[in-house]
C-alpha cells in the first residue's frame, strides 16, 4: 500500500501543471450585425486567449465572386487581431475566420454587417468594383463584389442572428481525430496504469509478470503511434479537410504550438515506460515509474482549466483524476491475467489488495470530476443545456454503473475468489471485462468533450 501512495505522491507532483480553456471569439469591432455608415478599415477580431490565424477572407453576400483573404501583419499568437480591409462599396459583407490557440483548440466563425455609404453624385473613386487575389493570400479567393451605381438605394437593415462564437462546424478529420484520441487516451492510461499495478503488485507475481510487461510495453508503441496520428490529423482539422495533413504552412502554425511540445513530451514519456517495461526491476521499474508520471503530467498541459478560479485547487483535482483513472483502467487486463496465470491464492490476495486501493481512491475520480464541471459549467442549466454538459452527465452515468461493478467485487466476488468458488472467479472475470468496455466507453466521451465541445467559460 504505502508503494502506492508514493507513486501516486510522483504522479501528482509531476502532474501540477497548468492546463488553458478552448479558444473562443469574445468580441469583434465592427461586431457581428453591426450597421455602418462608412467604410471600416480593419476588423478585430479579440479572442479568450492567444491565437493565431489559420484562415480569413471576406465576401460581399450578394456576389457570385469568391472571397478576398485577409491576413494579419504579423501572426504571433495575440488576443487582438486586426486584419486590414480594402475600401467597400454599399452592401452586406461576410468575414469568415478560424483561429488555433497554443494548444491546439480550434475556433472558427462569421461576422457579418452591412455597409450604407451616403449617397453622393458620383460613385467615390475609393469604392471598389473588383478586388483581385493578393499574392500569398490565406486561401482561393477571388472578387469581393460590384461597385454601386452611382444613386444608392438606403439598404434595410439586416436582420442577422449572432453565431456562437465559439462555434465551429465538424468535419471528417475532427470525427477522425476523436476516434485516434479516444484510442489514444486508452493506450496511454493502459501503459500507465500497467506499469503502476507492476510497481505495486510485482514482487507478489510468479507467473504473471511478463505477460504483464508485455502488455504494457504494446500499449506504449500504440500510444506513441496514436499520439502521433492525432498530431497529424490537427493540420486537417485547422483546414477542415484531409488536404490540410500535407500543408507545410498549417504544420509551421502546429510546431509552434504549446499542445505539440505537450505530445511530443508525451511520446518521450511513453518510450520511457517502453524501456522499462522491457527492462529488468530495478531499473525498469524506475523508468517505467518515471515515463507513467511525465505521461500523466503531459495532459495537464492541456485543457479546460488554466482560466478557471482556483488555479492550484484545479490543477491537483486533474492529476488526481488522471491518475487515479489510469491505475484503475490500466489495472483490469492485468488482474484477468493474474486470474489466469497465477494460483487461486495468489489471484485472490492481489484482487484483494487492489480491491481495498480501489475502495478508497475510486471515489476520488468522481468527486475529482465533479469538482472540474462545477468550476467549469457554472450552472445546472449549462450541464443540462449544453453539448458539453450532456457529455459530462454520460460521463456520470457510466461512471456510476462503474462503481456498481466494482462494489460487486469488493464485496461479492473477490471474497468468493478467496473462499475458491468457482462462481467468484467467473464473476469477477466478467465484471472486469464489462469495466473494460464501459470506461473504454467514458474515454470516448473525454475525447469528444476535449476535441469538439467547450464549456461556456
Amino acid at each position: 500500500m504505502m508503494a502506492f501512495w508514493r507513486i501516486l505522491f510522483l504522479l501528482l507532483a509531476f502532474s501540477a501543471t497548468p492546463a488553458t480553456a478552448h479558444l473562443s471569439l469574445t468580441d469583434s469591432d465592427p461586431a457581428n450585425g453591426a450597421e455602418l455608415v462608412s467604410t471600416p478599415d480593419a476588423v478585430v477580431l479579440y479572442f479568450s486567449r492567444p491565437a493565431r490565424l489559420t484562415a480569413a477572407s471576406i465576401a460581399k453576400t450578394d456576389a457570385d465572386a469568391a472571397p478576398l483573404p485577409l491576413a494579419p501583419a504579423d501572426n504571433a499568437p495575440t488576443t487582438e487581431m486586426r486584419l486590414e480591409l480594402p475600401a467597400l462599396a454599399d452592401g452586406t459583407y461576410r468575414i469568415v475566420w478560424s483561429a488555433i490557440a497554443e494548444d491546439t483548440h480550434l475556433a472558427s466563425g462569421e461576422i457579418v454587417f452591412n455597409l450604407t455609404l451616403p449617397v453622393v453624385d458620383e460613385t467615390p473613386d475609393e469604392a471598389v468594383a473588383s478586388i483581385e487575389p493578393q499574392p500569398g493570400g490565406a486561401a482561393p479567393v477571388a472578387d469581393v463584389g460590384q461597385a454601386p451605381d452611382s444613386t444608392r438605394q438606403r439598404l434595410a437593415p439586416t436582420e442577422i442572428t449572432p453565431p456562437k462564437p465559439s462555434s465551429r462546424a465538424k468535419t471528417p478529420p475532427d470525427l477522425l481525430a476523436v476516434a485516434a484520441r479516444a484510442l489514444g487516451f486508452a493506450a496511454v492510461l493502459q501503459a500507465v496504469g500497467a506499469a503502476i499495478f507492476l510497481s505495486v503488485f510485482g514482487a507478489k507475481l510468479a507467473s504473471a509478470q511478463p505477460a504483464i510487461r508485455r502488455l504494457t510495453a504494446i500499449a506504449a508503441v500504440f500510444g506513441v503511434l496514436l499520439t502521433g496520428l492525432v498530431y497529424l490529423l490537427e493540420p486537417a482539422r485547422m483546414a477542415g479537410d484531409f488536404a490540410g495533413a500535407f500543408d507545410p504552412a498549417m504544420h509551421s502554425l502546429l510546431a509552434e504550438t504549446s499542445a505539440a511540445k505537450a505530445r511530443a513530451f508525451r511520446i518521450f514519456a511513453l518510450i520511457l515506460v517502453f524501456w522499462g517495461a522491457i527492462s529488468a526491476p530495478p531499473s525498469g521499474r524506475t523508468r517505467m515509474l518515471l515515463g507513467a508520471a511525465f505521461a500523466v503530467a503531459s495532459f495537464g498541459l492541456i485543457g479546460h482549466i488554466s482560466s478557471s478560479e482556483p488555479g492550484w485547487l484545479l490543477f491537483i483535482v486533474l492529476a488526481a483524476h488522471l491518475s487515479i483513472a489510469a491505475f484503475w483502467f490500466g489495472a483490469l487486463i492485468p488482474l484477468l491475467t493474474v486470474l489466469a496465470d497465477e494460483s487461486r491464492s495468489v489471484a485472490a490476495a492481489i484482487v484483494d489488495g487492489f480491491s481495498q486501493i480501489a475502495l478508497w481512491l475510486v471515489p476520488v475520480v468522481f468527486v475529482a470530476g465533479a469538482v472540474m464541471a462545477f468550476f467549469l459549467i457554472g450552472s445546472l442549466n449549462d450541464l443540462l443545456t449544453t453539448g458539453y454538459g450532456r457529455l459530462i452527465l454520460t460521463k456520470t452515468t457510466l461512471f456510476a454503473i462503474l462503481m456498481g461493478l466494482a462494489g460487486l467485487n469488493k464485496f461479492r466476488f473477490g471474497p468468493a475468489l478467496s473462499r475458491g468458488e468457482d462462481r467468484g472467479l467467473a464473476g469477477l472475470k466478467t465484471a472486469i471485462r464489462i469495466e473494460f468496455w464501459l470506461i473504454l466507453a467514458v474515454l470516448t466521451a473525454t475525447a469528444f468533450l476535449t476535441t469538439l465541445f467547450s464549456p461556456e467559460v
